[in-house]
């Protein structure tokens, strides 16, 4: 990527997540999310749904084999094995970061403890579990699709 790209890329960011943070907006003028809320929102929807669309693309068009019959690096693979490792790795660090503002967001270590581990059975518990969850899955199925040439 270009450094023009990669601007507009954070251009693009901040305008969608000041979009959010002004849209939950109150009758007062207070919001009900910040910023950080709003990002880590946007870029968890943004990693979860990459990592699906890369998992179901490369489940029904990609097919590649896996192990010893797998290509030895991204490069030598086909087009199509490519894209979907690089949705899955940008998938990947979306999600990443947006479980960074999760954390930043809840300010102190305890509070990220808290919501892991408190017993009550809350929508941010559950969220935060699934977050956990599939950045442990999607970080092995990343693995897979990059190092499987070197496992076999």
């Amino acid at each position: 990527m270009s450094l023009s790209s990669v601007s507009c890329c954070h251009i693009l960011f901040c305008a969608i997540v000041s979009y959010f943070a002004e849209a939950c907006e109150t009758e007062r003028g207070r919001s009900v999310f910040g910023e950080l809320v709003a990002a880590y929102l946007f870029l968890a929807g943004v990693g979860a749904g990459g990592i699906a669309a890369a998992s179901l693309a490369d489940l029904l068009f990609v097919k590649a084999p896996f192990g010893a019959a797998a290509a030895s690096s991204v490069a030598e693979a086909p087009a199509a094995e490519r894209l979907v490792s690089l949705v899955l790795a940008a998938a990947l660090g979306a999600l990443a970061m947006g479980i960074g503002c999760l954390v930043a967001d809840l300010g102190r270590i305890d509070r990220v403890l808290a919501l892991f581990f408190t017993p009550a059975f809350t929508l941010m518990n559950v969220g935060a579990w699934a977050l956990a969850a599939l950045l442990a899955v999607g970080a092995v199925l990343g693995a897979v699709a990059f190092y499987q040439g070197w496992l076999g």
